[in-house]
Formats: C-alpha cells, sequence, structure tokens
C-alpha cells in the first residue's frame, strides 16, 4: 500500500494587534491548524486513517519536543484533511520539525514554519530592529481588570492571651473571737481579655484551568457527482459487394414448320404449337465486392471469473474505458450499472435518505444519473435504482438520515436538499436484471477475435 503525501498549509492563531486603542492582553492559544491532501495508490484518500502528530529538533534523527498526538480514526475526504495541533510550550526560537504517520507508515519530516511560533503578525517580512526611539509619554490607565475569584478562607488566628486575672474579694469582717468565722466567698472572676487580631487573608486560589476547545463543526456535504460522458457512435458498416452479373437470355426455341395453305374454303385446324426451346445456360458469378473496413476490436468482460453474458443474469458490455476506468454493463431489462476501477457498483460513499434508518428510499440528484441506472450508495455500497418510467422526483426534499465515512453506517441528517432529486428505491432484481455482486469485484477484460 502506497501513500503520497503533501502539506496544503499550516495556520498559526496569532494574536490581533492595534495601534489606534488599548485592549486587553489575551492568553496565547498553543495551537495551530495543519492541512494535508492525502493519496492511496494514486487515488485521493477517503475514510477514517490513524495519524500521529510529532514534533523533533532535527529533520532526522535526534530528540522529540513534548509529547506525542494521535488520532486513531481522522477522517479524510476525497484527499483533504485538517487537523488542531498543540504542543504546548515547545516552540522557541530554534527551528523544529514535524513528522507524521499515517496507519503506521513513518512520512519524511517536515520543517515547521516560521507562523505556527509567531506571536503578533503584521505585513511582509521582518526587518532589522531599528535604534531604540525616546519613551512616549506614559498612556492613560488601562480599565480594572475583573475581580479575580475570591480566595479560599484563611486559617483562624492564634488564640488571644489571657485577661488579667480579677481583683481579690474584700475581706470579710473579722468574727467574734471564738469559732472561727466561716470562709470568706470567693471573689468573682475578673473581666475576659480582648479577643486577638484575625489572621491575614489567605492567598488567592489558582486561575480555573482553560475550557476546553469546542468540537470541529459538522463536515461539508459531498458534491454531486459528474454527469456520465455520451456513448461514443458505433463505427459505419462496411459496403455491400456488387452483385454478379445476370447470365444471358438463352436462344429461343426454333419455331414449327408452316402447314401447307388449305384450300380457299373453310379455314383449316391451327396447327399444334412447335416445342418450346432449351433453357439459356447460367450467366457466371460476379466478381466478389472489396471489404469494408475493419470494425473495433472485440471483447469480453468476466465478472469475478464469470462471463458477464453467463450470469445468472446476464450483462453485456456497453465499453471499456480500460484497467484505468470504468466498465458499464447493460441487462436485457435496459438497466445499466458500472463497475470503476476500485472494484466496486459506481455511485456515491455519501447518500442522503428519506427514512431515519438510512434504508431508504435514497435521495439521488437528477444531474448525476438518468432513469434506468443502477448504482451503489452509502458506506454499505447498497444498490437503488431509478425506474425507466415514472420515476419519482421531489424538490428541495429535507432527508432525515445521512450515510458517510464520517457518520459511520448511518446518523441524523435533516439539512435540506437543493434542486429536484429521484427518489430512488432499494434494487429489485427481477425489475432491473441486476443481481448483487459480491465485493471488491474483480474484472478481466479478453479480446474475442
Amino acid at each position: 500500500m502506497k501513500f503520497q503525501f503533501c502539506v496544503i498549509h499550516m495556520l498559526a492563531l496569532a494574536l490581533g494587534a492595534s495601534i489606534s486603542q488599548a485592549a486587553f492582553a489575551v492568553p496565547q492559544l498553543p495551537e495551530f491548524n495543519y492541512q494535508g491532501k492525502l493519496e492511496q495508490n494514486g487515488y485521493p484518500a477517503n475514510g477514517p486513517y490513524a495519524m500521529t502528530f510529532s514534533l523533533w529538533d532535527a529533520a532526522t534523527g535526534g530528540t522529540q519536543i513534548g509529547s506525542t498526538i494521535s488520532e486513531p480514526a481522522w477522517p479524510v475526504t476525497n484527499g483533504l484533511f485538517s487537523i488542531n495541533l498543540a504542543f504546548v510550550d515547545a516552540f522557541d526560537d530554534q527551528q523544529s520539525w514535524l513528522e507524521v504517520s499515517i496507519n503506521g507508515a513513518v512520512l519524511a519530516r517536515q520543517p515547521i514554519a516560521t507562523a505556527p511560533i509567531a506571536q503578533f503578525a503584521l505585513h511582509g517580512n521582518v526587518g532589522p530592529a531599528g535604534p531604540q526611539g525616546a519613551a512616549g509619554p506614559a498612556g492613560p490607565a488601562g480599565a480594572p481588570g475583573p475581580a479575580g475569584p475570591a480566595g479560599d478562607a484563611g486559617p483562624a488566628g492564634p488564640a488571644g492571651p489571657a485577661g488579667p486575672q480579677g481583683g481579690a474579694g474584700d475581706v470579710g469582717p473579722a468574727g467574734p473571737i471564738g469559732a472561727t468565722g466561716p470562709i470568706g466567698a470567693t471573689g468573682p472572676i475578673g473581666a475576659t481579655g480582648p479577643i486577638g487580631t484575625t489572621g491575614p487573608i489567605g492567598a488567592a486560589g489558582p486561575i480555573g484551568a482553560t475550557g476546553a476547545i469546542g468540537a470541529t463543526g459538522p463536515e461539508g456535504a459531498q458534491g454531486a457527482a459528474g454527469a456520465t460522458g455520451p456513448q461514443g457512435a458505433p463505427g459505419a458498416p462496411g459496403p455491400q459487394g456488387t452483385p454478379g452479373l445476370v447470365g444471358p437470355t438463352g436462344p429461343q426455341g426454333t419455331p414449327g414448320a408452316t402447314g401447307a395453305t388449305g384450300s380457299q374454303g373453310p379455314s383449316g385446324a391451327i396447327g399444334p404449337a412447335g416445342p418450346a426451346g432449351a433453357q439459356g445456360l447460367q450467366g457466371a458469378t460476379g466478381a466478389q465486392g472489396p471489404a469494408g473496413p475493419a470494425g473495433s476490436g472485440k471483447y469480453s468482460v468476466k465478472i469475478n471469473g464469470t462471463l458477464s453474458t453467463a450470469l445468472t443474469r446476464p450483462l453485456y458490455p456497453l465499453n471499456v474505458l480500460g484497467y484505468s476506468g470504468s466498465v458499464a454493463l447493460i441487462s436485457p431489462q435496459s438497466y445499466i450499472m458500472t463497475i470503476d476501477a476500485g472494484g466496486t457498483v459506481g455511485g456515491s460513499g455519501t447518500a442522503t435518505y428519506i427514512s431515519a434508518d438510512c434504508s431508504g428510499p435514497a435521495l439521488v440528484a437528477t444531474t448525476t444519473v438518468n432513469p434506468g441506472g443502477v448504482l451503489a450508495l452509502g458506506v454499505q455500497n447498497t444498490l437503488y435504482y431509478i425506474p425507466r418510467s415514472g420515476a419519482t422526483i421531489v424538490n428541495n426534499p429535507t432527508p432525515a438520515s445521512r450515510s458517510n465515512t464520517a457518520l459511520g453506517n448511518c446518523g441524523a441528517y435533516t439539512t435540506p436538499l437543493a434542486g429536484t432529486v429521484y427518489s430512488a428505491p432499494l434494487n429489485v432484481p427481477a425489475t432491473t436484471g441486476v443481481d448483487p455482486i459480491a465485493e471488491p469485484i474483480t474484472v478481466t477484460i479478453d479480446y474475442v477475435p
């Protein structure tokens, strides 16, 4: 399997700069857009491909910069794809190279242009730095930035020192001499000391992480397939040979002898007729006319090893564009199908349907196929047909589902279609004379003498 790959362009996401008014600083996004064109075996690639992207400090060998970005099933449509790559803090003033692998095949590294590491872009190439000018006057103060989020509550301050002990209570009066008087009551508790000072406010919490990048917008609708070119006119038949000359007429037989003249009176009886003369000889055969011009070469077509005319439902070749093109065949019911060089029945891998489950009828633009056509549609290459008469035509319909490599086998799709389209039913072999053929289809073309 051979891949051919080229870079269309890499687009940096740069910050705009204004010299006429102040602007708030916005963090530089670490991404740049990478677009490429992929061919497989000489044809534009289609479908999901496993891709990896890594950054290196040399064209070969060297040391990898940052982490590898992997996309196990990135969509490729008509050979084109586009992806945003983010190598955080990977770019500085040193040259770096991007290494890409497709389905495990590592491609040659590509140098990163200056655009992906640019912080600001004006017009043209940057010239040498001029001498530093005098300091300009201070600009007006910018508007205050929005208040940051409230920091977490600081820890509780230390407990204040204990208040001073209250003064001693008054001494009770002396009791009479004799029995010892009762012990005086305990003095009142001293006043509570002042509350300690509040601890400092905790540091502000970190700023929240940047939100995830929004999902890529839906893939645009595939353009309609071009109309099939007209069939070439058949070669003119050779002229008919000149017919041979007619042979000469044979000589007339000798007349019988005249009877003697009777005597005058009643007429004599008429004599018998003389015998017929012998038939003349047949003339010689005329010379053969010149041969007509040679017609085109005759050929036969085999499908998966069986002559197309020997299939359960025979098919007859109309034209052969060679092994790099397609083969057109017609059934006895006058329905036409093509088999392309990729080994599939002609049609489109992207199809829209009236039903919500991609079961049909399929919607086919009237500019891409004529009545009497059988074509394969959707990821599963299911056969549909356009009736030779009474085909249903609808204007600007709104489909309910769609089948393509991006959505998989089937997905919801309700974008209106512009123009007139056929409502194509599923293929009915008894009607079209075309049976489903196991894919990939192998076509063999043989010369017939």
